[in-house]
């Protein structure tokens, strides 16, 4: 029998958006527009 075990603490994602970070946290935080 083969146990494996894996671990994540944390991941990161990276992503160059077209809007000003202001834009795209006010687009993230919106339910509305995050479901677009």
């Amino acid at each position: 029998m083969n146990d494996h075990s894996v671990k994540h603490g944390t991941f990161t994602l990276e992503r160059t958006y077209a809007a000003s970070p202001a834009a795209v946290f006010a687009a993230w935080s919106d339910r509305d527009t995050k479901a677009e």
